[in-house]
């Protein structure tokens, strides 16, 4: 990304520094600033052992094309170990491998974990099939995916997420460079929990995360 006169705003990238759209989140430069939608993997994998506390393997699956998937996946299988999980990765090229490649840890992994992956994202239907098909858990990154086929999730609100770019955008316009104002994230996430999917897979969710659950489908 070159130095632009006209300031520019982004929201919902997830690693703007490795896209190359600012120099640093605390410093973008460039004239260009915005906010990221990195989701809290170390949250969401603690949702994972709060629900499955003896899982012992954690599969994490992701489309391998996708950089930013792989961003998360490292962050995941760290947040796994530290959890003392083992952990492992599988990832499919396309979105017709998906079904092979949820098969091939069936049995060898006690749960799943898909990242914010647009492939896997636009093929929850067919994750939840096989899942069922399966009885294996499933949690994911985003709460339209848990909505489609996941267990639960502590999910960035993305409506809210384009109210704080706005808000970085009524700055500018209040005569701040964008090259000067922070790279942002949400700092709130709310729990999102699919009891439905949770039970076709012969999970039962916690009383006290269904109670403390933002959203339950």
């Amino acid at each position: 990304c070159q130095e632009t006169e006209v300031p520019v705003l982004f929201t919902a990238v997830t690693d703007a520094v490795g896209a190359g759209l600012v120099n640093s989140n605390e410093a973008p430069g460039k004239n260009v600033t915005g906010t990221l939608d990195m989701p809290v993997i170390a949250d969401q994998i603690g949702v994972i052992k709060e629900v499955l506390p003896e899982a012992k393997t954690l599969a994490i699956l992701y489309t391998s094309s996708e950089a930013n998937s792989e961003i998360q996946a490292e962050e995941a299988k760290a947040a796994a170990e530290q959890l003392g999980m083992n952990v492992i990765i599988q990832t499919a090229s396309t979105s017709n491998d998906i079904p092979q490649v949820i098969s091939s840890v069936v049995g060898s992994a006690d749960a799943i974990y898909i990242p914010s992956d647009n492939a896997f994202a636009s093929a929850m239907a067919t994750v939840n099939a096989v899942a069922v098909e399966n009885q294996i858990p499933v949690f994911c990154a985003v709460e339209a995916m848990i909505a489609e086929g996941g267990i639960a999730t502590t999910a960035i609100d993305y409506y809210e997420l384009g109210k704080q770019t706005a808000a970085q955008a009524v700055r500018v316009l209040n005569g701040e460079s964008a090259a000067e104002i922070a790279v942002e994230t949400q700092k709130e996430c709310a729990l999102v929990v699919n009891d439905t999917f949770a039970k076709s897979v012969g999970v039962t969710i916690p009383a006290d995360m269904l109670d403390k659950a933002a959203t339950v489908y």
